[in-house]
């Protein structure tokens, strides 16, 4: 190593001069003249010899800078191109559908699970993606039969089960997260934990890192209104983007009378069971001493020798020790399902 060249501050515990995958390299030192000439010197052999570092990686803008629009604008012209190669009127419906699931959002879900998308662009091609359903083009057009919403709910629901590219997003970039949590041997997770997380990565302050890393970091928030704690994504084998979709999908959709009376449509907010507390998912199962009492004697019943707990526990507690399809995990979910189904 020359004596003249210094690291980069944020790469010298890890000693990280280069990171290079096939014909793609990325360099590394600190700001000083010294260092940065001693650097050009072997970028300048190393362009002679592979050529000029191009500014995408796989096809995908390379920033540690908030993603704009202008970077995701390849992404919007792929979608604009397909979508213009199928451009008939004469496509039923479900002819329309069937390109939308396959093409467009597999383009796009290569990107949601290098990054999280900025709002505008989901936006933009949601709207690509309705416009092309309904009117079999991209003019802009108010006839909308139904609410896109409502098409992203399964078909058993009376929807076409469409990607919620948002919930999507979030849930996709929850799993560079789950990778993050414990200390793997992969050279960016050392690199956060070096930097960021030498208490844990589950709560430092987003602020504090790039926009890249903050947007990493803020999954655990969207992890946790999901009904999952540290410990459980940490420990998870597996991670599973779809099956962490539908649990995001699913959380906060009952209507219950908390939400209802934001959106105006009752009075009082109390919960009818018990007459103490609102009514919201978390105190239906089970604060709300009622439906605790409920559940108890269903555990009982059972044979199972424990208290009640909030939903969250719960769940992980059923995924933990009710695996599998034997009688009493059978049996179990069965009670759960209709407990929860007739509180």
């Amino acid at each position: 190593m020359d004596p003249n060249f210094h690291y980069h501050p944020r790469c010298k515990a890890q000693k990280i001069v280069q990171l290079s995958f096939v014909d793609d390299l990325l360099l590394f030192c600190r700001g000083d003249i010294k260092s940065v000439k001693c650097m050009n010197q072997c970028f300048m052999q190393f362009s002679q010899a592979s050529g000029t570092l191009p500014f995408r990686y796989l096809g995908v803008p390379l920033s540690a800078k908030r993603v704009t629009l202008v970077q995701c604008k390849p992404l919007m012209k792929k979608m604009l191109g397909r979508i213009t190669n199928w451009t008939t009127k004469f496509l039923s419906y479900a002819s329309r559908a069937q390109p939308i699931k396959s093409v467009l959002y597999a383009i796009q879900m290569f990107w949601s699970q290098i990054f999280a998308l900025p709002k505008k662009i989901i936006q933009e091609v949601e709207a690509m993606c309705r416009r092309f359903l309904w009117t079999g083009n991209l003019e802009t057009s108010e006839k909308a039969l139904i609410a896109w919403d409502k098409l992203c709910w399964p078909k058993s629901n009376g929807g076409l089960q469409f990607l919620d590219i948002y919930t999507w997003n979030k849930a996709a970039i929850g799993k560079l997260l789950w990778n993050v949590c414990p200390k793997k041997d992969k050279l960016w997770v050392a690199w956060i934990h070096s930097y960021y997380g030498q208490n844990g990565v589950w709560n430092i302050p987003e602020k504090q890192a790039s926009w890249v890393v903050q947007r990493i970091l803020k999954a655990a928030q969207h992890l946790q209104e999901a009904g999952n704690t540290e410990a459980y994504i940490r420990d998870m084998e597996k991670y599973s983007i779809g099956k962490v979709y539908l649990q995001m999908r699913v959380n906060g959709r009952l209507a219950t009378k908390d939400g209802l009376a934001k959106w105006g449509m009752i009075q009082s907010p109390l919960c009818p069971l018990c007459q103490r507390m609102n009514e919201d998912h978390d105190h239906l199962f089970f604060q709300c001493s009622y439906s605790a009492e409920v559940w108890s004697k269903i555990l009982n019943w059972q044979g199972i020798d424990r208290g009640t707990m909030h939903w969250t526990a719960e769940v992980q507690w059923a995924i933990k020790h009710m695996k599998g399809k034997g009688s009493t995990a059978l049996v179990y979910k069965m009670a759960m399902a209709s407990s929860l189904y007739y509180i």
